[in-house]
Formats: structure tokens, C-alpha cells, sequence
């Protein structure tokens, strides 16, 4: 019994680390995926920016403005349009791409704005290149007149989709864009195979191992033979009851002994068999037995004993000499044939 305990506790305590190591692996394979979307999302504006800058055609000279000079003098460079940048500490802290980034992307505000169909399209270009094949939307907003443009009118998708953070671009924050993309749950768990299928594998070893060893080998079935040294059986003992010239039952050990053939009866087994054999031709009743067997009879009692007996016929297939008659609505006989 302990064993049992200890083996569903094993099983229990398993289950819970594999399920929680599942869940833990899904989410983590979420949050690879959110990652991968916005990646997608920043390259998709950046190709966008670059396809707008070339149709223009337009020459451009970008620099720096004189420590000397006012903030809004206009300055020329070859008849080229200047693109100035005010000086801020957000702009100091920027590298030099990403000065000329929010520079072309405040240029082209005015010159060639975004088209929003154009950049879900590049968008979701870039997801298929990072193998996920899905329905995507881009959200853009012009923060200088607060117009929001979205390339996909679908409620139901835009609330079951992932949406990125809002990425503002241009010096003044002129634009900011935002993206959906739905993953299926077939998608992250199909990049997970591996890990689900190892921690699947995991669970049903240990599962198995340890039903085998909390019940398989709790003890052995009664009709097997077992090895039960000579010198513990063959000792002169009042527990063994002489049923024919050749079977023995030995109360003690629990054995049905044949020749050099030994089975292993349970303890009830062992105990209905003593009592037919040391009734008046090996006969009780149903109720006789009951009572020796549980005490008081109860409700359920005939039940019991019908299937004790049916376990006790299963031991001694194997032994055709004795055999337990049902003598209808009153009781059970041991009958032993004559040994040929």
C-alpha cells in the first residue's frame, strides 16, 4: 500500500513539473515570436523608408548646424535642400543612422508620405521570411494632424491578433506605426516539437516505470509458481491440511503444494479453503461463511463472497482434483476427486 501511495504521489508530483515545464516552454516560444514580429515591424519601415527616399529622386545634403548659428537660420548647400536638426538631448544621444533615420523620415512626411497598404505588405513579406505565414495589419498615425490610417478594417482580427508597440519616427515625432500579426498555436507549438515531444517522453517513461513499480511488482500473481525453500515447507507443522495423497495446503506460508509444484494463494483463499476442508463434508453455508469471514453478515456480503470464490477458482485451474461446487441458494462444497 505504501508503495502505491508513493508511486500516484511520484506520478502526481511529475505530471505537475511536465505540465508546468509545457506551459513555461509555450510562453517563452510567445515571447520569441513577439520579438520576432517587432523585428519584422522596424525592418518593414526601414524598407519602406528607403523605397519612398529613392522615388523622389531629390538630392540631399544633410549636416550639422554652426555652433555660432541661430537655431531657424536657413541654410543652403549647393542649392540643395537642408534638412536641419533641432538640437535636443534626445538628438544627442543618438548614433549617426539613427539621426539620418528620423531625419528622412521627418523629410518624407511632406514629400512622399506613407502608404500604409505598401508597408502591411512589406510587413508581412518579412514575417514569411522568418517562416511565419500569417494575416498582418499596419496602424499609422500622423501625430502632426492626429489622422490614423489602419490597412485592415477586421475588428475580430485586430483583437485577436499581437499588436507591437507603437514605434514613432522624425525629429519632431512626426509618424509612429503599429503592427498586428496573428501566430497560431499550431505555429509556436510546431517550433516547439522538439522540446514538447522530449518532455512528453519524459512523462510517459516515468509514468510507466513508476505504475510498474508501485503496482506491477507488489506481489506476485496467485496462479505462478514461486521458489520456496524445501527445508521450510517439508518441516513437520500443524499448518498443513492433507486434501489428497499428493496436495497439501499449508496455512502458514499461503501454498497450494503438488508434487514439486508450489502456487501462492491470498490469505482469504487460504482461509475458505481450511474451513470447507474442516467442515462436515466440506460443506457451509453462505451465510456461515460470511460471518467467519467479515463478522456480522451485511448487505453486500453474498457479493463479497462470490467474488472471493471466484478468485479462489482461478488459483486451482491448474489442479483438477479439487473443485468448489455451488449448491444453489445455500451454500458452497469442496469436492476432492480420487487421485487415478
Amino acid at each position: 500500500m505504501k508503495k502505491k501511495i508513493l508511486s500516484l504521489s511520484l506520478i502526481a508530483i511529475i505530471s505537475f513539473a511536465c505540465i508546468y515545464s509545457m506551459v513555461t516552454s509555450y510562453h517563452v516560444l510567445r515571447l520569441t515570436n513577439k520579438i520576432l514580429i517587432k523585428e519584422a515591424l522596424v525592418k518593414a519601415i526601414d524598407i519602406d523608408k528607403d523605397i519612398r527616399f529613392k522615388r523622389l529622386n531629390a538630392p540631399l545634403w544633410i549636416g550639422s548646424i554652426p555652433e555660432d548659428t541661430s537655431e531657424y537660420t536657413t541654410l543652403e548647400h549647393d542649392k540643395k535642400p537642408t534638412v536641419r536638426i533641432k538640437r535636443s538631448n534626445t538628438i544627442k544621444n543618438m548614433g549617426q543612422t539613427e539621426k539620418l533615420n528620423h531625419v528622412l523620415q521627418t523629410y518624407l512626411h511632406s514629400e512622399n508620405p506613407v502608404k500604409v497598404i505598401s508597408i502591411d505588405s512589406i510587413f508581412n513579406q518579412e514575417l514569411q521570411k522568418r517562416q511565419l505565414t500569417t494575416q498582418t495589419a499596419i496602424r499609422y498615425i500622423d501625430n502632426m494632424n492626429g489622422k490614423s490610417v489602419i490597412s485592415c478594417n477586421d475588428s475580430a482580427f485586430l483583437k485577436s491578433a499581437y499588436a507591437t508597440d507603437t514605434l514613432t519616427y522624425g525629429i519632431l515625432k512626426e509618424v509612429s506605426f503599429q503592427g498586428y500579426a496573428r501566430v497560431p498555436a499550431s505555429f509556436i507549438i510546431n517550433r516547439g516539437k522538439s522540446q514538447f515531444l522530449g518532455i512528453s517522453l519524459i512523462w510517459l517513461t516515468s509514468f510507466f516505470l513508476l505504475v510498474w513499480w508501485g503496482f506491477a511488482s507488489i506481489k506476485p500473481k496467485n496462479n505462478v509458481d514461486i521458489q520456496i525453500p524445501n527445508s521450510e515447507i517439508d518441516e513437520p507443522s500443524n499448518s498443513h491440511l492433507q486434501i489428497s495423497e499428493e496436495l497439501v495446503l499449508d496455512t502458514k506460508l499461503c501454498l497450494l503444494i503438488k508434487k514439486e509444484r508450489k502456487i501462492r494463494l491470498t490469505g482469504q483463499s487460504v482461509q475458505i479453503l481450511e474451513l470447507l476442508l474442516n467442515s462436515p463434508d466440506y460443506y457451509l453455508k453462505y451465510d456461515e461463511l460470511i460471518f467467519i469471514l467479515w463478522g456480522k453478515v451485511e448487505s453486500k456480503g453474498q457479493e463479497r463472497l462470490i467474488q472471493s470464490i471466484k478468485r479462489l477458482r482461478e488459483s486451482l485451474k491448474w489442479c483438477p482434483e479439487i473443485t468448489i461446487e455451488n449448491i444453489r441458494k445455500e451454500g458452497y462444497r469442496l469436492l476432492v476427486k480420487a487421485e487415478q
